[in-house]
């Protein structure tokens, strides 16, 4: 992961924000291989949060659904 950090531009939490920027970063450095990262970075955050993983969503629609999944935890938990 750190070599990975030094070929992006921006911090892990900008792209946690916006994932479409990291999807264009990958884009850029490892052309359409980046699919395959974004699948298995999907699929490894959806399995640390234990949810069912559907490589049938964009990256950016699977990290958008993990993040929503996390805030109705955090709400749940409160």
């Amino acid at each position: 992961m750190q070599t990975l950090k030094t070929l992006l531009s921006h911090s892990l939490e900008t792209y946690a924000e916006k994932p479409n920027e990291l999807h264009r970063e990958l884009s850029r450095v490892f052309g359409s291989g980046a699919t395959t990262l974004e699948r298995m970075i999907a699929k490894e955050l959806f399995q640390r949060l234990s949810l069912r993983y559907s490589n049938e969503l964009d990256f950016e629609t699977s990290v958008n659904l993990a993040r929503r999944d996390m805030i109705f935890s955090e709400r749940g938990s409160n």
